[in-house]
């Protein structure tokens, strides 16, 4: 995992005191714990036919090991079979894995261990789920106790490539699977009963499986109180609780909101929302309400925006949208305004309009519309100010992107995308680029793994790493040290996660998701951790659960910034100590409620003494108080 020194504390100073010293809540020196291999076997030196046996409903089944079908041109293990209509749900044939190397292993604690694997399905007319059962015992065949386990089903679609797939096994084990024991049998179940019933032709090959110990995790944490999708927005509040409102839910668009407690891993419901609805935006502002505007719903709410203070935890009607919309984006500007563009009107016609909401107000006014007709698309709030809008879809989908400028009010075409996306995401890097990815198919489904960037200084794009696997309607989170979290998306929503590491320009797989989502929320919370929370299963079901994905940054012990002092001149110091020769960057901005990708470098910071350091800002006289991050550059 990439990693970089980072010190996520935002330190207020003010120029009419000074002497303030505040504890940092991290220290510059995250490293990623590395995992280590337990066993591992990627098939090469194997031919002939491999150990296994039928299961469920299958004809023509062969379990054989085929030099060229692995990964990179490797031995592969083929399973394949022609499936019958199913009589109790699922179809298919198993390859077993045995394996008598797991052994004095002394960590006991089943969710400090990682199954890992490549896998390559094929399908007539769909994808196929993968069903994992593991046995565990002092032997197989009856020596020694023995338990087994199915583990959640990993479901691929009919890409004909290869995805990694990472499932943690002390959350998919059942109670009394031992990981210490000697032996391990694994099961791969080739299964096409959620894809439609019978198929022929149907394959699945199986390369590089490992189990490894430590690194990256997904944990389950307590699940919301509602079951929801389409809620489109979780909220990070600035006391570090997660707010998530509306949805669909029950058949339903939902009123019901609630909040996550990170310190204790609940959800508490807080204030309904006065209007059921989904497919809407929640927007944290300066003033640290947040604000929902537009909904899917019945006509009459469609243009009610309304304000969650979350200190009395109520919400509280504001000005309505002058065009009733949904689907569509919302961004908070750098002057506190919110700007809504595109969407879907109530008749389910795409918009160009954009209009301005002010908190001072409470009004909303128009501004100058997009140069196209999009929903489905992304904003993202560029460091110099302006907004980047990019795809979306305006039957087809668009390849366009364009800028909105504050200053003017006025949208203006700027580079197209190496093809057209809808359902994709776009993230603000630290490097000032807005990273791409995925998208609905080019045919119209499926999805893609195609990622580019946009470099705002050249308004122009460049292809960057293809993601591991293609999806849609998944996430993006831009992490602590600069690398990006994907996770689950469709088709069929599945479970996996990957990395995006900027400076190479690459993917990397990292643990499965517990429960396979799409449609869902991800939010980085205080602590460095990710929030993934509803959403909605493979059959379109509204999920309640929540998992927390913790990146395996051991991020040491907190050190303080000290000696805040205010110059004659108006300038501001402070110092801080750290290990001698590093190097670092001081971030600031006079708003809190500002992406740290969006705060400028304010100045180098110089080491006076052997680990002793100095950092003068010369602006911070302009401001009535004025906040900073400290990393590494």
């Amino acid at each position: 995992m990439f990693t970089k020194s980072f010190n996520p504390l935002a330190v207020l100073v003010s120029p009419f005191f000074f002497a303030l010293a505040v504890i940092s809540l991290g220290i510059p020196h995250a490293t990623a714990q590395s995992p280590v291999i337990i066993f591992t076997n990627s098939f090469d030196s194997l031919t002939g036919t491999t150990p296994g046996y039928f299961y469920g409903d299958a004809a023509n089944v062969s379990h054989t090991y085929v030099s060229g079908e692995g990964v990179g041109g490797s031995v592969g293990v083929r399973i394949s079979g022609d499936f019958k209509p199913p009589g109790n749900g699922y179809g298919g044939v198993a390859y077993q894995y045995q394996n008598g190397a797991v052994t004095g292993n002394t960590n006991t604690d089943p969710h400090n261990y990682t199954l890992s694997f490549d896998a390559k399905p094929s399908r007539t007319g769909g994808g196929l789920q993968i069903v994992l059962q593991t046995w565990s015992g002092n032997g197989y065949g009856g020596i020694g106790p023995l338990t087994s386990s199915s583990l959640t089903d990993v479901i691929l679609g009919d890409s004909n490539v290869f995805t990694h797939c990472s499932l943690n096994l002390g959350v998919k084990l059942g109670a009394g699977a031992d990981v210490t024991a000697h032996t391990w049998q694994i099961a791969f179940v080739m299964d096409e009963a959620p894809f439609g019933g019978p198929g022929t032709g149907d394959q699945l090959v199986i390369d590089n499986v490992s189990v490894t110990m430590g690194g990256p995790t997904w944990n389950p944490t307590n699940s919301l109180n509602t079951a929801r999708v389409y809620q489109n927005n979780a909220t990070l509040l600035p006391d570090g609780t997660v707010l998530i409102a509306g949805g669909y839910s029950s058949g339903l668009p939902t009123t019901s909101a609630e909040l996550y407690i990170p310190t204790t891993g609940t959800w508490q419901p807080t204030g309904p929302l006065h209007y059921a609805r989904y497919l809407h935006t929640s927007t944290l502002l300066k003033n640290g309400m947040v604000l929902a505007a537009g909904a899917f719903n019945l006509p009459s709410y469609f243009g009610v925006t309304e304000l969650y203070d979350p200190q009395a935890r109520i919400w509280t009607d504001t000005g309505a949208l002058n065009a009733p919309r949904f689907f569509h984006t919302a961004t908070l500007l750098a002057n506190g305004k919110v700007l809504v563009a595109g969407g879907l009107d109530p008749h389910g016609e795409p918009l160009s309009s954009s209009e301005i909401y002010d908190p001072a107000t409470g009004r909303w006014t128009f501004t100058t519309s997009l140069t196209t007709n999009r929903y489905g698309h992304t904003a993202t709030l560029l460091p110099n100010g302006k907004v980047l809008a990019v795809g979306g879809q305006y039957n087809p989908p668009l390849n366009t992107a364009e800028l909105f400028d504050p200053q003017t009010e006025q949208w203006t075409a700027t580079a197209p995308m190496s093809i057209p996306r809808e359902f994709h995401t776009a993230t603000l890097l630290l490097n000032g680029k807005v990273l791409v990815t995925g998208s609905i198919g080019l045919d119209g489904v499926g999805a893609n793994s195609n990622a580019e960037l946009y470099d705002p200084a050249h308004e122009s794009w460049s292809l960057t790493g293809a993601m591991n696997a293609p999806r849609q309607q998944h996430t993006a989170t831009l992490l602590p040290n600069g690398t990006v979290l994907l996770v689950g998306g469709t088709p069929a929503a599945f479970d996996l996660a990957e990395l995006y590491n900027p400076n190479t320009g690459t993917w990397s797989p990292t643990a499965s998701l517990n429960t396979a989502r799409q449609y869902h929320t991800t939010t980085l919370l205080a602590n460095g951790k990710v929030l993934v929370a509803g959403g909605a299963d493979p059959h379109y079901a509204p999920l309640s659960s929540a998992e927390i994905y913790d990146p395996a940054i051991l991020l040491g012990t907190p050190f303080n910034l000290v000696n805040f002092t205010k110059l004659p001149n108006g300038t501001v110091q402070f110092t801080f100590t750290n290990t001698s020769g590093a190097s670092f960057n001081a971030f600031g901005t006079p708003d809190l409620t500002l992406p740290f990708a969006n705060w400028p470098v304010v100045g180098s910071i110089t080491e006076i003494s052997s680990g002793h350091y100095l950092f003068t800002d010369p602006d911070a006289t302009n401001h009535a108080q004025n906040f900073y991050r400290v990393r590494t550059p």
